[in-house]
């Protein structure tokens, strides 16, 4: 029903689109004077309805409390005049505007702005409120898309572009850094990744050490720990789609890993995955089934036991899987070079004897691996040859890195005169791009060769005081202290000598990825053994 009350009263709705807007008091002051000058001016009595920083896009009024306040007191008729700065201070959004507009025809409410009373009855004033409507519509569209082009020119440019800053990193000036204390966990997780530790184990890792997550949890999720290991960012680069541009560029940011790491992982990854499935297939054991690789075509090393046959061995499988592909007729199935290069198989015990044998004696008596490492680590000439060369390959890379920096100025120059136009500017940072992270991962690996020169001396000290863990005298035992310090083992055919070649890689920090000894155990096999780096 009509109050009286309310009729010398005008309400007066301000709005302003951010909350940055909202604190520097861009507009909302202005808005109010206004309205309480449009009120005087008309002998009213006024109340303000304040939103503050809120948007206006979207198609509810979920995120704006006050405006459905007042919308409420519009239903229940206590409002009979509105003053707003301009209309598009109720709605941008076409939809909730309409909406808006018909409530305020229907109840009869006097809709006043700076220039004047807008009377929503008369068919006059509705067309040029709606032609407002419709300009205020395509301005806010256009508005939109420069904020999303220049956001997208900001992260070309090295910018976030928004959101929580991922583990190991954190923000400043915009831009996302190292953070030193969680990127250390960063690395322990890809080291730990690496290594063949589980998801799960490292979950544990993390939790009892009470490392918190992003959200300041300190429960970890698997799912945010293979986010982790699958996200390139940690590598310095990652991409970023403008979804309403169409458009996908890649984006730089400090590395917490290098490229060696990173592959190593995704090694272990897809060693996991070809596995998976196959571990609980067969009921027999095999101390080197998950370990051996064919050294001829990569395949993962199958295992053969019939008692019956007196059959135990260990053969390359990928025959039988071209089998399943495409059948052969069965005078082919056994004809030799159908296969790949492992074309005789290995004995079980004797295999299984001499890797072991091989692996323990290399671990137990590290002193065999100094007296080795000793004479090439520290020979003068050819120590000081090598630093020589390795320096002066850091500084050309570090010159070449610099020559590209340059590079983009010029080319961000360029564009901005309008002496490039957009495909080709583009085109030319994501090849800039490449070249960056390639130099970059150059760079880092000669500088880790030539510390690792420099602490020749520190190496062979660690590798005196090398601990091994004591083996269970089970087969089970065996083979779980075999993995703890085996990363793989190649396997190759010789078919001149007729002997099969076995190197064993361990996971043990010590020499670089050089084989450093060999022992001929048998005349029908040689194992080399040797490392590469954690």
């Amino acid at each position: 029903m009509y109050n009286p009350v309310m009729v010398k009263k005008l309400h007066i709705y301000t709005r302003v689109s951010t909350v940055i807007q909202e604190e520097q008091g861009t507009s909302l002051e202005t808005q109010k004077d206004m309205g309480i000058a449009k009120a005087k001016e008309l002998g009213f009595d006024y109340e303000i309805w304040n939103e503050g920083g809120k948007s206006s896009k979207f198609e509810d009024l979920e995120n704006r409390p006050i405006l459905r306040k007042l919308m409420l007191a519009i239903e229940d008729e206590q409002v009979t005049d509105l003053f707003v700065f301009n209309t598009d201070r109720l709605s941008r959004n076409q939809r909730t505007w309409g909406s808006i507009r018909w409530k305020l025809k229907e109840k009869k409410v006097r809709l006043h702005t700076p220039s004047g009373v807008i009377d929503l009855a008369s068919p006059l004033d509705e067309l040029i409120i709606g032609i407002l409507s419709e300009i205020s519509q395509y301005d806010n569209a256009l508005r939109s898309q420069r904020s999303q082009i220049g956001k997208l020119s900001k992260v070309k440019e090295g910018f976030w572009h928004g959101g929580p800053p991922p583990f190991g990193y954190r923000i400043e000036n915009s831009k996302l850094v190292i953070d030193p204390v969680e990127s250390v966990w960063v690395q322990r997780i890809f080291e730990m990744s690496a290594g063949g530790i589980s998801t799960m184990n490292i979950k544990d890792e993390l939790e009892v050490n009470q490392v918190e997550t992003r959200r300041r949890s300190k429960n970890w999720s698997l799912g945010s720990i293979q986010k982790i290991l699958h996200n390139t960012l940690y590598l310095g680069r990652y991409s970023y789609t403008d979804k309403k541009q169409d458009e996908t560029v890649w984006c730089c940011c400090p590395a917490i890993v290098d490229q060696r790491l990173w592959d190593r992982v995704v090694q272990q990854r897809m060693t996991v995955l070809e596995r998976k499935g196959q571990n609980n297939r067969t009921q027999k054991f095999y101390l080197l089934r998950n370990m051996m690789w064919c050294g001829h075509c990569g395949t993962i090393i199958g295992g053969k036991r019939n008692p019956q046959k007196r059959e135990a061995l260990y053969y390359c499988p990928a025959k039988e899987r071209k089998w399943v592909k495409r059948p052969l007729e069965d005078d082919e199935k056994w004809v030799r070079g159908n296969g790949c290069g492992l074309e005789r198989s290995l004995n079980i015990p004797r295999t299984d004897a001499i890797v072991f044998d091989a692996v323990h004696e290399t671990l137990t008596h590290p002193e065999k691996l100094y007296n080795a490492m000793k004479d090439k680590l520290t020979d003068a000439g050819s120590i000081k040859n090598r630093r020589r060369l390795e320096k002066r390959k850091n500084g050309l890379l570090r010159d070449e890195l610099e020559r590209i920096e340059i590079a983009f100025c010029d080319v961000e120059a360029d564009y901005r005169l309008g002496k490039i136009d957009q495909s080709i500017y583009d085109k030319l940072i994501n090849k800039l791009t490449i070249s960056r992270h390639s130099t970059q991962d150059d760079i880092a690996q000669s500088t880790r060769q030539l510390s690792e020169m420099d602490n020749s001396d520190q190496r062979l000290n660690e590798l005196m005081k090398l601990t091994v863990v004591k083996t269970g005298d089970s087969d089970t035992d065996r083979q779980r202290w075999l993995e703890r310090y085996t990363r793989r083992i190649d396997v190759r055919y010789d078919a001149q000598a007729k002997c099969h070649d076995l190197t064993i890689e361990l996971m043990a920090p010590l020499v670089g990825d050089e084989k450093i000894g060999s022992a001929t155990t048998k005349k029908s096999l040689t194992a080399h053994v040797g490392t590469t780096p954690r």
